[in-house]
């Protein structure tokens, strides 16, 4: 008999896409322990490709560890030293609370504008712009 009929996580994706407003990379799914290198390889080349702030539409992020925490305050000290920032768009509230609760929302830029349109999942389950 199954206790549990669900799946047991989302897997995680990123992917970079461009729009009116500028780039940002979207991602989606759980950073854990197991996808938060992923995370900071992405946020990294990324990071690369501008010179302005780095901007992550976290809209589908469905959970997030200490190990994703890690990764996000190690890009904030990266773009610390060329004057630029991190800018989470969207995040869902139990991402703004475990930012507020790890002292991390004070070092990075929270934005709760309008959402950002165009980071859609397709059929067979990843991210697209």
């Amino acid at each position: 008999m199954a206790y549990w009929n669900q799946p047991m996580s989302d897997p995680f994706d990123a992917v970079v896409c461009e729009g009116p407003a500028g780039s940002r990379l979207a991602v989606s799914g759980e950073v854990d322990l197991a996808t938060a290198p992923k995370l900071a390889q992405l946020l990294s080349e990324y990071a690369g490709t501008t010179d302005g702030d780095v901007v992550v539409d976290a809209s589908r992020v469905s959970f997030l560890d200490s190990s994703g925490v890690a990764v996000l305050v190690d890009c904030v000290k990266v773009l610390a030293r060329t004057g630029r920032q991190l800018v989470i768009r969207d995040a869902p509230p139990f991402l703004c609370r475990v930012l507020d609760v790890t002292g991390v929302s004070a070092y990075l830029y929270l934005d709760a504008s309008a959402p950002i349109t165009g980071a859609e999942s397709n059929p067979s389950g990843r991210l697209q712009c």
